[in-house]
């Protein structure tokens, strides 16, 4: 008998992922200007990610057997 851990990949809905990845891009973008710009302004970010779980983290994983 092979158990292993598989990552948990919950179903998205169509507005869920474009949620998801205007997030990702607005991020990306304001890292990207700011790097650009290379302005001496202070820059922190925080992200927090989190599933339908409510877990507290991304990465689920289910116990398969």
């Amino acid at each position: 008998m092979n158990n292993y851990f598989s990552p948990y990949k919950p179903a998205y809905t169509l507005s869920e992922r474009f949620e998801r990845f205007s997030a990702i891009l607005t991020a990306t973008s304001t890292v990207a200007s700011h790097l650009l710009l290379q302005t001496r302004t202070k820059f922190a970010a925080s992200v927090e990610v989190t599933d339908r779980c409510n877990a507290g983290c991304h990465y689920c994983y289910v116990y398969r057997l």
